[in-house]
């Protein structure tokens, strides 16, 4: 591995012979939240004003899909199943 790479360690439970990852270890997952995500971050560099609506909302929509959490946000991603 080259210097200055970084590795993300995934792991995994096994349950009843599956194995199960954890949404919220699985780098893939939108529940996944890195260790840079925090609650001041800015994602847009210019505050919305009423009159950038369409550049703003553009800006946002990129932002969150590269973070991969639009599904929050447009009602794709579904609610998890609880399991009991």
């Amino acid at each position: 591995m080259s210097e200055g790479a970084q590795t993300s360690e995934v792991r995994s439970v096994k349950l009843g012979g599956t194995t199960k990852t954890p949404k919220t270890s699985n780098p893939n997952s939108p529940y996944y939240l890195y260790p840079s995500d925090d609650l001041g971050k800015v994602l847009v560099a210019t505050p919305l004003n009423g009159e950038n609506y369409h550049t703003w909302t553009k800006a946002m929509q990129n932002a969150l899909y590269a973070k991969n959490k639009m599904g929050f946000v447009n009602g794709t991603l579904k609610k998890p199943a609880v399991n009991h």
